[in-house]
């Protein structure tokens, strides 16, 4: 027992830094942030999977506490409100619901939590839009984009999940 315990707070902990450094690259790599911070986002899941829901959740909380010290604010924010929360809305959504249901509720809760992101940062930061357009048309816009971008998600989350459980470390169960 205290073996295993030991396994999960070491394994735990290097998801975390992992994600750190991850946070940390896409101060080094901004073409690529998109990228490295769904990739951060896979570390969560991989912490559901092996260690359990509640480990996912530290996982979530250390890599943002540590993204909070450095790089900062802004360049975890996406983490912290999106990116981090999305799987595990997503996992626990998972368990519950199913179909259309499952569907709506996941682009329900994960737009609002990228527009309140988005509007965290500041819509004038992220983009500037032409003269004579309003704000809301932008958003409207944004929400749209953003719908296409949580399907590409969702198909990368379950390829990943579906890669990790056949490939990589059969038998493990995300429920």
């Amino acid at each position: 027992m205290e073996k295993q315990r030991s396994r999960n707070v070491a394994l735990g902990g290097l998801l975390s830094a992992l994600g750190w450094l991850i946070l940390l690259l896409t101060l080094v790599l901004p073409t690529g942030r998109i990228f490295l911070l769904t990739l951060a986002s896979f570390l969560v899941v991989v912490a559901w999977g092996e260690l359990s829901p509640v480990f996912a959740v530290v996982v979530y909380g250390a890599i943002s506490a540590l993204g909070m010290i450095y790089p900062g604010l802004y360049p975890t924010a996406l983490f912290i409100l999106f990116f981090g929360t999305a799987p595990l809305i997503s996992l626990f959504l998972t368990r519950y619901l199913k179909g259309l249901r499952l569907w709506l509720a996941r682009h329900a809760i994960l737009t609002a939590l990228m527009a309140a992101s988005v509007a965290a940062i500041g819509l004038h930061t992220l983009i500037k839009g032409p003269a004579g357009i309003s704000s809301g048309w932008i958003w409207l816009v944004l929400i749209v984009l953003f719908q296409g971008f949580l399907v590409a998600y969702e198909y990368l989350l379950r390829a990943f999940t579906h890669i990790w459980v056949e490939r990589i470390r059969p038998g493990t169960t995300f429920r």
